[in-house]
């Protein structure tokens, strides 16, 4: 049987140690760098190959401890993942499951966003034992030492990330979707040239401890409707209290290259998302955009190497396939293509990008959709 195999069907259980049964964490090793994902079970493989950019990247100086929050991991994908990282020396690698914090609570979720965004609202409480914690998204990966991060000095702030360019370059009155701003200003209120992008953060758990009551971020997220959910909740929550992280900590993929945000971005903060491009520190693969699921997706290349090494490698690799085999058999529908050859270009030129009475129609469209407006 081969290694695959082995490892879907024969794996043990996972070793006890490994489990985490109830809050606070405690620290396996004084000095530390700590790093916590919120991760489904259905993200394990990407949860996998972004531990595997870390540990390719790290440094034998620092020893590396790493907290998964789930509710729903399987066995198997907990062993297969602490095995990976057994073979790294200086990595502990524990899994927390979370069920009985979320269980009596809803969470707005649309899209491809799942409730497993808000688990990181827990980690304030959750690391208390704690004096900072690195939070990351699963669909990154890491091109240096992450101790580098965790180096940053935080003192006075609750945490350190950086400025989200998407959103910054769409407030932009000569972008297309410039309406959205009103969204920003009125609903949030909030100061957007300071929003930033939660997927990467430095989080001072002493700081939150003094500005927030046990379990309060977590019940204000399960009474709100934001757009982009617990981003927006923490970027309400922390304005005024955030360090801006340089762009190479978090830089963002392109999904559309010919609509590309960061255009409209003022130039000197257009200059230093180029520059990050050219030398990515963390590359994160937003809206479903990883190289599985879009083989060409941007800055692709740098994903693969991190995957190969990965028990997860060959399942991706037949996910992407899969993929293209399903493109190819469902090509447009009657109703998109009546959507792109139709609908649309009539409703540009009857409600031209920018003007008011598209600003109007999209204001009672968020309504209908249930955002708040």
């Amino acid at each position: 049987m081969n290694t695959l195999l082995r490892n879907v069907f024969l794996t043990p259980l996972i070793d006890e140690s490994k489990i985490i049964h109830n809050g606070p964490i405690q620290p396996v090793k004084d000095n530390a760098v700590t790093v916590c994902f919120s991760s489904s079970n259905e993200y394990a493989p990407f949860l996998c190959i972004t531990i595997s950019s870390i540990i390719q990247n790290a440094s034998s100086n620092h020893f590396y401890d790493i907290v998964i929050l789930t509710t729903d991991m399987s066995e198997n994908n907990k062993s297969i993942i602490s095995r990976f990282v057994e073979q790294a020396p200086n990595f502990s690698i524990r899994f927390m499951n979370i069920k009985h914090f979320v269980e009596d609570k809803t969470f707005y979720t649309w899209a491809h966003f799942t409730a497993f965004t808000y688990y990181r609202l827990l980690i304030p409480d959750l690391f208390c034992k704690y004096e900072k914690v690195i939070y990351l998204d699963s669909d990154i990966v890491i091109n240096v030492d992450i101790a580098n991060l965790f180096d940053y000095d935080i003192d006075g702030y609750l945490l350190a990330a950086v400025q989200d360019s998407h959103v910054m370059g769409r407030i932009n009155p000569k972008h297309p979707s410039y309406s959205d701003s009103d969204y920003y200003l009125d609903v949030l209120k909030a100061d957007v040239y300071g929003y930033f992008q939660a997927g990467v953060m430095l989080i001072n758990i002493k700081e939150f401890a003094h500005r927030f009551a046990p379990g309060e971020l977590i019940e204000k997220a399960g009474q709100s409707h934001y757009r982009w959910l617990d981003q927006d909740l923490l970027n309400v929550e922390c304005q005024g209290h955030v360090k801006r992280l340089q762009n190479n900590w978090n830089v963002m993929i392109i999904n559309n290259p010919k609509k590309i945000d960061e255009e409209y971005l003022p130039d000197e903060d257009y200059n230093a998302y180029m520059a990050a491009r050219r030398d990515p520190w963390v590359i994160h693969y937003v809206g479903r955009a990883i190289p599985c699921f879009n083989p060409s997706a941007d800055l692709y290349s740098y994903y693969w190497p991190y995957a190969r090494n990965t028990p997860y490698y060959e399942i991706l690799i037949s996910k992407m396939i899969a993929q293209a085999e399903a493109r190819v058999r469902h090509k447009q529908t009657l109703k998109q293509q009546i959507k792109s050859e139709w609908v649309m270009p009539a409703i540009n030129k009857l409600l031209p990008p920018g003007s008011r009475r598209r600003k109007v129609l999209k204001r009672l469209y968020f309504k209908l959709r249930g955002w708040e407006v």
